[in-house]
């Protein structure tokens, strides 16, 4: 079949969420041959990665002795502006997650977005939209706009959320990160898993770094697809954060 395979697919969504290594081992090579077993005495050892630095050491220290220390810039944080939509239909079908997409008429605060009838999620609501959603869609449309000055200083991209009850999230127009949703979500998708309050506040982070290259100087945009389980659930929460980093001792 085309495309990535399920193993493909699951190392990556680890790697998002920092569970696996963002690069890959380096290819080891004795005179032309992979290593299978051991390395003779006297032997040529090569090494060799598709992309990144190599750091090793010959006594068994660590390569990395001291961590890198990175300088932190928030590009979106809770006081961010941002237009959210509840679609009525697909006639939006994916032009909303592109950066050149016109959004004057959609409702506009700061985050998060989402509503609660028993009031407990309440504090991290900038933006209430239960009028619009609850009893008529389990899917809103969010867009954030944000600005980068300088793509040099961006060496790390981390995603964070509070959400309830899932989302899919895009880049520029690239999915970057999901939790709950369906494999191919439309326009009334509902997230296929139900998340109590006590999750849904505690930060989830997705590591971006290697997608890091769909930014661009000037304007950029970070999409989120919010997922409520039901159109009629009692609540809905999708608070993002989006942070880069620039390491200052590689």
């Amino acid at each position: 079949a085309d495309g990535p395979s399920r193993a493909d697919t699951v190392i990556e969504q680890m790697r998002h969420a920092g569970f696996f290594p963002l690069s890959d081992q380096p290819d080891f090579v004795v005179e032309d041959n992979p290593i299978q077993d051991f390395v003779a005495s006297g032997s040529l050892l090569t090494m060799s990665v598709a992309d990144g630095s190599i750091y090793y050491t010959l006594d068994g220290s660590d390569p990395w002795s001291t961590q890198p220390v990175s300088e932190l810039s928030e590009f979106i944080s809770d006081s961010t502006p941002m237009n959210v939509h509840v679609p009525s239909d697909d006639s939006l079908q994916q032009e909303w997650i592109q950066i050149g997409f016109n959004d004057e008429e959609w409702a506009s605060g700061t985050l998060g977005i989402g509503f609660d009838t028993n009031d407990e999620l309440d504090p991290l609501i900038g933006l209430d939209i239960q009028e619009q959603m609850k009893g008529r869609n389990a899917s809103a449309y969010l867009r954030i706009p944000f600005q980068i000055e300088n793509l040099d200083q961006i060496d790390t991209l981390k995603l964070s959320l509070q959400y309830d009850d899932g989302f899919v999230a895009y880049l520029n127009g690239t999915e970057v990160a999901r939790r709950n949703a369906p494999s191919e979500p439309t326009w009334n998708s509902r997230s296929n898993r139900v998340r109590a309050n006590i999750e849904a506040i505690e930060f989830e982070s997705f590591n971006l770094s290697r997608e890091k290259g769909l930014l661009v100087e000037g304007e950029n945009l970070l999409a989120i697809h919010a997922l409520n389980s039901d159109p009629n659930n009692v609540d809905l929460l999708n608070a993002p954060r989006l942070i880069a980093g620039k390491v200052t001792n590689p």
